[in-house]
């Protein structure tokens, strides 16, 4: 009896936008762990890995932009506060 074992590779992973992955290999069970510059946060998961199919699990993640939220402020709220600096520094 004849055992043939098939070596399994993945194909190389691009760099998500903003982004970077680091892989460790692209035989099996090898991972790829990603990362975001410094301004983004990784949206999904930071590890993927080399599977016997061929394929990498879970699907890529991506990269956004951390931006500032703002306190939400109402509109009475601003008027009235225009109100008191125009009669502030209006006199």
């Amino acid at each position: 009896m004849v055992v043939v074992y098939l070596a399994v590779q993945c194909t190389r992973l691009a760099n998500p936008l903003n982004g970077l992955v680091n892989l460790e290999g692209v035989t099996l069970s090898s991972a790829a762990t990603y990362s975001c510059e410094e301004g983004f946060q990784l949206n999904g998961q930071t590890v993927r890995i080399c599977e016997s199919i061929g394929d990498w699990s879970g699907t890529a993640p991506t990269c956004t932009s951390k931006q500032l939220k703002l306190p939400a402020i109402s509109f009475s709220w601003f008027i009235r506060k225009l109100i008191i600096i125009i009669i502030t520094y209006g006199s």
